[in-house]
């Protein structure tokens, strides 16, 4: 998957669907946090094996009983993936 497709797709309907669905199933807590016993708010929904690289596992919210798509607050998601991958503008509008 190319850069513009994965924007194209982060854009679409479908994944803001399933973006706020897997939202409300963790109730907006980041869960990198939560295993460490700790609260904090999710603002992403990442995907555990990678979009650009597995773009058939989409929209899976589980893969062979292991999560695929997590919700993360900024700074684990910056800690998963580096911060040189961290976006520096949103690439969804938030809206609360």
């Amino acid at each position: 998957m190319t850069e513009a497709e994965a924007k194209r797709f982060y854009r679409s309907w479908t994944w803001q669907r399933k973006r706020d669905e897997v939202l409300r199933h963790d109730k907006h807590e980041c869960q990198h946090c939560k295993q460490r016993g700790r609260y904090r708010r999710a603002q992403m929904v990442h995907h555990v094996k990678e979009l650009k690289k597995r773009p058939d596992l989409a929209l899976d919210t589980w893969v062979d009983g292991v999560r695929q798509l997590v919700s993360l607050c900024n700074k684990c998601h910056e800690e998963v993936h580096g911060a040189a991958h961290a976006p520096r503008i949103p690439l969804t509008p938030e809206r609360w």
